[in-house]
């Protein structure tokens, strides 16, 4: 199993004004494909740092896989650190500059003097095209470990990884076969996903694990090794038959928000939204997922008390006898975006999310209902003692959720 260390470049990352989601995403890509991570280093744009974290890299792993700096500009290093940990020079690559000149070209632009920084590769080294950007990507040998720098933006790093690394990285031979499969789960806590699994969880092949995220919960399974596909296959469906109708998904990048939108679509459903605590981020959510359109035309945003009567007709006694933040504010408003949208489902949210100057203080109870006009309207209650933002995307995954269960039991 080859072994590989992921290093991040650039003061913006090492500082944590940039959040280290390129780490993140090749670390889980390197383990699906087969290799084992053994370390992950972050460091500055100076020379001298750049030079030491490659070194140290290539001291400890069959592999590098380097992001960031190879832009334009003055503080785009890792090129110069590369061929100096290499110990040859830099040079012009008429292969690397024709693809910085005909992307600019696609663009109908012309590169700057600058530019030029692009096309330079250390001697030996070989240019990697990137589709979705200006840099060029670079490979090659320091020794006998193989070396990959790959641009900084996360679109352009992915792309070039699928397309340009990953083949050449496999031809170099020695990978496990590996399975990395997910169920992402919404509804209850992390515990009660957990619970039921604990005999797998111990195991030590294959692994499996649960990661909360705001409302949802994901269990990663990962099998190594000859059959590894089947066996985790296997393992997927018997968690998914245990855990049942908390199961929202078992693809990576589908969520909540698309389990809702294709059972609408099976069904024939349209779906409208009043939001308060949530400010919309409902309807987002459900608008990335592509055709929704044809389920979803479009929600109301009512935030204030006044929004709420005078926008959905929420009667002004109702929000003085029992408060904006009530169960039967939810219901009234899940019903009247209902009866306004002419839809055949309508989900509410309203709820206390937090002061914003006031830390000390939790944030209270959040209602979300949901009314159809094929069942009862109902609401239900949560409390979530975390900060602001969470609270509101816990509220958000908790209708969409709602909405499901509710389509699955219709």
């Amino acid at each position: 199993m080859p072994t590989v260390t992921i290093l991040t470049t650039g003061y913006e990352v090492l500082r944590g004004f940039t959040a280290n989601t390129n780490a993140t995403w090749l670390a889980r890509r390197a383990t699906e494909s087969g290799a084992r991570v053994v370390g992950m280093r972050t460091v500055g744009d100076s020379l001298a740092e750049l030079t030491r974290g490659l070194e140290e890299s290539l001291a400890e792993a069959a592999c590098v896989l380097v992001t960031g700096g190879l832009g334009p500009t003055e503080d785009d290093r890792t090129r110069e650190a590369l061929a100096k940990v290499a110990g040859v020079p830099l040079v012009d690559d008429p292969r690397a500059w024709e693809m910085v000149r005909v992307h600019f070209e696609r663009s109908k632009r012309a590169p700057s003097p600058t530019q030029r920084r692009q096309g330079l590769v250390p001697r030996g080294f070989e240019a990697l095209p990137n589709e979705q950007g200006t840099a060029p990507g670079i490979t090659g040998r320091v020794g006998d470990r193989r070396v990959f720098l790959l641009p900084g933006p996360p679109r352009e790093m992915t792309a070039m990884f699928e397309r340009e690394v990953l083949p050449r990285w496999k031809q170099d031979g020695g990978f496990d076969e590996a399975a990395a499969r997910v169920l992402w789960t919404a509804g209850v806590p992390e515990s009660e996903i957990a619970a039921p699994i604990e005999t797998e969880m111990r195991a030590d092949e294959p692994t499996v694990g649960t990661h909360p995220d705001d409302g949802e919960v994901a269990v990663r399974i990962l099998a190594r090794g000859g059959g590894a596909a089947a066996r985790a296959d296997a393992l997927r469906d018997g968690i998914a038959r245990r855990l049942g109708p908390h199961v929202v998904s078992t693809v990576e990048h589908e969520r909540v928000q698309h389990a809702v939108v294709g059972l609408l679509k099976d069904r024939g459903l349209v779906i409208t939204t009043a939001e308060s605590i949530t400010g919309g981020l409902v309807s987002r959510m459900l608008v990335e997922v592509a055709g929704a359109s044809t389920v979803f035309r479009g929600g109301h945003v009512t935030y204030s008390d006044e929004w709420k009567s005078r926008v959905l007709g929420v009667p002004e006694a109702l929000i003085a006898r029992d408060g904006a933040v009530s169960e039967s504010v939810a219901i009234a408003m899940a019903d009247r975006a209902r009866e306004l949208g002419r839809a055949d489902v309508a989900v509410s949210t309203t709820g206390y999310a937090g002061p914003s100057a006031n830390p000390g203080e939790v944030p209270g109870p959040v209602f979300v209902a949901v009314s159809s006009r094929f069942a009862p309207t109902y609401a239900v209650r949560f409390f979530a003692a975390v900060p602001r933002l969470a609270v509101q995307r816990r509220a958000a995954v908790l209708a969409l959720d709602q909405v499901r269960r509710l389509l699955i039991r219709a």
